[in-house]
């Protein structure tokens, strides 16, 4: 049961353009979603499942995996410490209040990507794995190939929309489903990760984690 609404989290309610719906039956609320069972792969319930769909901080998986492969190759640790710059300071969107030279460990800016959607540390992060953003991007379009996302197209670590750009990252909502499974087939830690209820801002403020249906489906 958990895997299911594990996928189901991955899968659909990152892809909603309005709160959590308890009810499926959420077609005027998504631009598409997909329900499967996480052991058997048997599809559930979908909506535009092969519609490609911008998919902003979902985007924030891929960086995961990204780095965590670089983890497993030895070439990074979990436990290397980056300095925030002012390059990645300055990033909008979703961020954590996070003070100028201020040192996280690569644990905990994975912490930030995948519990808050911290745009700001997923940037600084993306720069410590690959030097630039721009070669972490190559990297994340590689990972998509390889593993068979044939939909999907990477800009940034982020997914957020590049000013002056009319394309954005996207995918479509199977491929949504093929990578998170291949990432908790791989990575189950991720779960535990992406279970934290909160996290701790630079000022001590509690910042709650993004994912609306925390606490809210349980089995």
């Amino acid at each position: 049961m958990k895997r299911k609404i594990v996928s189901f989290c991955f899968g659909i309610l990152l892809l909603m353009n309005t709160s959590y719906a308890e009810n499926i039956g959420i077609e005027e609320d998504v631009r598409a979603y997909l329900i499967s069972d996480y052991d058997t792969g048997h599809i559930l319930k979908e909506y535009n499942s092969d519609e490609i769909v911008e998919i902003a901080s979902i985007t924030k998986l891929m960086t995961y995996l990204v780095t965590m492969d670089e983890i497993e190759k030895g070439r990074i640790s979990l436990r290397d410490r980056v300095i925030m710059d002012e390059e990645s300071i300055v990033v909008g969107g979703s961020t954590l209040k996070i003070n100028l030279y201020e040192s996280f460990t690569v644990d905990e800016l994975l912490d930030m990507a995948l519990i808050v959607s911290a745009n700001n540390g997923t940037h600084r992060l993306a720069r410590h794995v690959a030097g630039t953003e721009e070669n972490f991007v190559q990297m994340m379009n590689k990972k998509a190939s390889e593993i068979g996302l044939k939909s999907a197209t990477f800009y940034n670590s982020t997914g957020l929309p590049i000013r002056g750009m009319e394309d954005q990252n996207r995918m479509r909502v199977t491929d949504i489903l093929n990578m998170s499974k291949y990432i908790i087939d791989k990575y189950p830690e991720v779960l535990e990760r992406t279970s934290k209820p909160f996290l701790l801002d630079s000022e001590g403020e509690i910042v709650k984690n993004t994912n609306p249906t925390l606490g809210v489906i349980t089995g």
